[in-house]
């Protein structure tokens, strides 16, 4: 007997959900950045709207600001500065979509396109600086360095900016 521990159908054109799929079957480890809390482990389960990690209850995707493995976490703290005022602001999860900043994938797909550096700053003040590796509807994967990518879930960014060009 196999046991599906996800739906098939769940999973779409998107970085984060073939990313996540990947480390569910390879069992990698993760770490997700939330916004009360940094969760550190090995995907158990996936479900349409939450993540099981092996040892821990499930939560919310609602609640993960971005995700990374571990073996890039120095690099990844080298590379997110805070936003103070964002941080003041003490941001929930958007669980409204007018609550959300409305990303243009058009603007996303001109910013990959020209390899332009963009600066994300997350609901809870995190702010990070890359080039699109990917993305999709639910989330940028970000490049920050040479060799470290970061993945960002579209519903916990409070401002996207970039330097436009003519």
């Amino acid at each position: 007997m196999v046991l599906i521990l996800y739906d098939p159908d769940l999973i779409r054109k998107d970085p984060s959900d073939k990313y996540l799929f990947k480390q569910l079957k390879t069992k990698s480890e993760l770490v997700f950045v939330c916004y009360q809390e940094e969760i550190r482990g090995v995907i158990g389960k996936i479900m349409k709207y939450g993540i099981k990690i092996k040892g821990i209850k499930p939560f919310n995707k609602i609640n993960i600001l971005y995700c990374f493995k571990p073996d890039t976490l120095e690099a990844v703290k080298q590379h997110v500065t805070i936003d103070k005022e964002v941080v003041e602001e003490q941001l929930v999860p958007a669980d409204k979509m007018e609550d959300r900043l409305e990303i243009s994938d058009d603007i996303l797909q001109k910013c990959f396109n020209e390899k332009t550096v963009i600066t994300v700053t997350m609901r809870n003040g995190h702010v990070l600086k890359g080039k699109i590796y990917s993305f999709g509807i639910f989330s940028i994967r970000l490049q920050i360095d040479k060799k470290n990518r970061v993945i960002i879930f579209r519903h916990a960014i409070y401002d996207l900016a970039y330097r436009k060009t003519t």
